[in-house]
């Protein structure tokens, strides 16, 4: 079956840019002309095509994990971290903020490009929402491995804990960042293809911690766990 959404997706980007660059040469153009309302007006319409085209990408990129190939391989579960860690480091150069590694290192069959997907995200999110250090904790218990992501931002109230994993839903928070909420909505869907789960404890105040759980594959097959360091990695 034709993918109708993917192509949706790409051909309304390119009117979205059209506009946003009309509008910029009209505010130009006019720019003697415009009353301060009126190139108010201009500059709120340039953000919301700049939204929009974040919302497209996003969903574009909602779209492309629901095709990934979960990408099975045996591995070690600190290579894979250490692997993700390494794609954000050029984000954290300007910052004081490290991102620290404790628990213990299982060698499994992991599906590694989902996984390492979701991960990104979640300390993606803990970058922007966050205020400091971010610790990734990582254990196992009953065939199951669990990721806990953990920030110290400003907390999600419990009344809005559920809706953050719902695409396009927005919720109050203190960061000044945009948020659609796709990002987060992307992890539960990856944890879902490999019959996991994403959940979050978090009081206003208190910074949040996300929760990875999903099935080792295969149970108990080549399963080496030894615990790591207090702080295997540690990223300035």
């Amino acid at each position: 079956m034709y993918d109708y959404f993917a192509l949706a997706m790409h051909e309304l980007k390119n009117p979205v840019v059209g506009i946003a660059g009309l509008l910029n040469i009209l505010k130009n153009d006019l720019a003697n002309r415009l009353d301060e309302r009126s190139r108010e007006n201009v500059d709120l319409c340039v953000q919301e095509c700049a939204r929009l085209q974040r919302i497209l990408h996003q969903l574009q990129s909602l779209h492309h994990i629901q095709q990934m190939d979960p990408g099975y391989r045996q591995t070690s579960l600190h290579e894979l971290i250490d692997r993700v860690v390494n794609t954000v480091q050029p984000r954290m150069q300007d910052t004081q903020v490290r991102i620290v590694v404790t628990g213990c290192d299982v060698k499994a069959e992991f599906p590694a490009a989902l996984l390492a997907e979701a991960l990104s995200r979640l300390i993606d999110n803990a970058l922007r929402h966050g205020g400091g250090d971010v610790t990734i904790h990582t254990s196992s218990r009953d065939h199951h491995m669990v990721i806990r992501v953990t920030d110290h931002g400003p907390g999600i109230d419990p009344r809005y804990q559920q809706r953050i994993f719902e695409p396009l839903r927005r919720y109050p928070h203190q960061s000044a960042q945009p948020d659609t909420c796709i990002g987060l909505a992307s992890v539960g869907i990856l944890m879902a293809r490999i019959n996991g789960r994403v959940d979050v404890q978090s009081q206003p105040g208190q910074g949040a911690t996300f929760c990875l759980e999903f099935p080792l594959k295969p149970p108990n097959r080549n399963l080496i766990t030894r615990p790591l360091p207090l702080s295997f990695r540690s990223t300035v």
